[in-house]
């Protein structure tokens, strides 16, 4: 059966959600099991954007503090949302820029604008508001890749602020997803590459 991180009133198991009406949604993991996880609808409802991200932002941060990483806030709002980085006293100072994106469901938008910023990590976040958000990290370049291409040959990718966009991410991209989630070590990768730079 198809992987998909959404169902109805009737799930994607063909099973009816034991509380479709108050607030159960069903899910399947990018690992393609079946199961429930708890959204308090009228909440998410009442939720603009921000408040999403800022949601999102606050998990993603929690998850990488308990992943050992340490983790910064710029002042400003410039394309960098979080920025990642080793204090360690046995080495020089390292740091990775971080571009969250959080989301209720399991949507993604890949940007052109960011191809400036060398050595971003882009973060999404799906499922945002539930008990078990989904992360998953990767570079620009991969974020490219994900897109098909023939999108890449529209003019809604080719102009210079171009970018493709899937409110409600299909099967396929949801299967080639997975590989980015929880991708901590790649991360811990990124800042020793980072440090070896800053070494030459």
């Amino acid at each position: 059966m198809r992987r998909g991180f959404y169902g109805s009133a009737l799930d994607l198991c063909g099973r009816r959600s034991p509380g479709a009406c108050v607030g159960w949604r069903n899910c399947r993991s990018v690992f393609g099991a079946c199961g429930n996880y708890w959204v308090d609808v009228s909440i998410e409802a009442n939720m603009d954007e921000q408040q999403i991200e800022l949601i999102g932002t606050a998990a993603l941060t929690t998850a990488l503090i308990r992943e050992a990483f340490e983790v910064a806030h710029p002042m400003r709002d410039r394309g960098i949302d979080l920025i990642v980085f080793s204090d360690s006293p046995d080495n020089p100072f390292s740091a990775v820029p971080v571009q969250v994106k959080a989301h209720t469901g399991a949507a993604l938008m890949v940007q052109r604008k960011y191809e400036k910023f060398r050595g971003l990590v882009h973060a999404v976040v799906w499922q945002a508001l539930s008990q078990q958000p989904h992360y998953f990290l990767f570079d620009q370049e991969e974020a490219v890749s994900l897109v098909p291409e023939s999108s890449r040959q529209t003019d809604s990718w080719l102009r210079p602020d171009g970018h493709w966009t899937w409110t409600d991410a299909p099967g396929n991209l949801q299967d080639r997803m997975a590989r980015f989630e929880n991708r901590w070590d790649w991360l811990r990768s990124r800042l020793k590459s980072t440090l070896a730079a800053t070494q030459i």
